[in-house]
């Protein structure tokens, strides 16, 4: 399909659909049954941020990478080394402080991540991205911080992603510009990306809803 074709697609009618209803898509949209097919292929399951929600499943912190109190390691394939992780699933887990200083998170308040899009430079959406969100002024993110326009200017309402509820935050002095950097979705190179990710402070988090 083309990509006209394809930006035509409402992103609710896909999101409707993808998975196990892929099977109910009518007969008279065969562009909504190419679209779900595109998504599960590897160069395209990322394309749209409901293609995001749907392969990529948020279930716990990586507390560490070098070292880890439960024995799981991972085989990186390329660096063909082994590593053991951590993860911190449905309980306690201390986290760099992506979500930033006490002015936008509050102990006791919920923490999580915003899936939508980018806009580019031009205006035009660009590729999925995360937004950390932090409770302060609501108990989910409004529609105007998660919402973005498509190719045809509709309104597509974004998703939330829970993380969990802060219970204590470090005092430590954070940068602003570090923190945006350590986000990761700036653009920047994964060099910068890394440092700046740790020289963060920590939040712990009671993991889950």
């Amino acid at each position: 399909m083309s990509a006209e074709q394809f930006d035509a697609i409402s992103e609710w009618d896909i999101e409707d659909y993808l998975g196990e209803r892929e099977k109910d898509i009518p007969d008279d949209m065969p562009e909504l049954k190419a679209a779900c097919k595109l998504l599960h292929q590897d160069q395209f399951k990322y394309l749209l941020p409901v293609g995001v929600r749907y392969h990529w499943n948020l279930f716990g912190g990586v507390s560490n990478i070098s070292y880890g109190t439960a024995p799981q390691a991972v085989v990186n394939e390329y660096a063909k080394r082994v590593v053991v992780v951590n993860h911190n699933v449905a309980k306690r887990a201390t986290l760099s402080n992506i979500w930033g200083d006490k002015s936008k998170l509050l102990e006791g308040g919920k923490v999580g991540l915003i899936c939508r899009r980018k806009r580019n430079a031009d205006g035009s959406p660009g590729a999925p991205e995360f937004v950390p969100w932090a409770q302060l002024d609501a108990i989910i993110p409004p529609m105007c911080s998660r919402s973005y326009r498509d190719e045809l200017g509709r309104d597509q309402k974004g998703y939330y992603l829970p993380v969990g509820t802060c219970s204590e935050i470090d005092t430590k002095e954070m940068s602003e510009r570090h923190r945006r950097d350590a986000v990761g979705n700036t653009g920047k190179p994964s060099s910068v990306v890394h440092n700046a990710y740790g020289t963060l402070p920590r939040i712990v988090v009671q993991w889950g809803c």
